[in-house]
């Protein structure tokens, strides 16, 4: 693999752990302006809109930890990508003695 290859495939990563946090933080921020207006909008009657403070701060901390974990995987999954394509370059660039070797071996592994 050529390096305009390695950074293409960094690139890529990058792009889609940019994309799929702006799309999650814009999910789950029109979830709850969506659910606080239709929540608030008509109460049933005979019932009052109770508004807990503590609790929604405490909801928005665990739904942005909860971003923070997603945004964590993404970069796991990338880096092990890259190790991937690391360790691809490591193995195309080894003599052909060595492959054959190595061939016999993960052979045997899987008898």
């Amino acid at each position: 693999m050529t390096e305009r290859h390695c950074q293409l495939r960094t690139d890529f990563f990058a792009r889609v752990r940019e994309k799929h946090f702006h799309r999650t933080a814009l999910v789950a921020s029109v979830t709850l302006a969506f659910g606080a207006t239709f929540d608030l909008s008509r109460p049933a009657r005979a019932q009052w809109a109770v508004y807990d403070g503590a609790n929604h701060v405490q909801n928005v901390l665990i739904a942005a930890r909860t971003l923070q974990q997603i945004d964590n995987q993404i970069t796991s999954l990338a880096n092990q990508a890259q190790m991937l394509v690391n360790q691809g370059r490591n193995l195309a660039s080894l003599p052909l003695s060595t492959r054959k070797s190595h061939r016999r071996v993960v052979h045997r592994v899987r008898l």
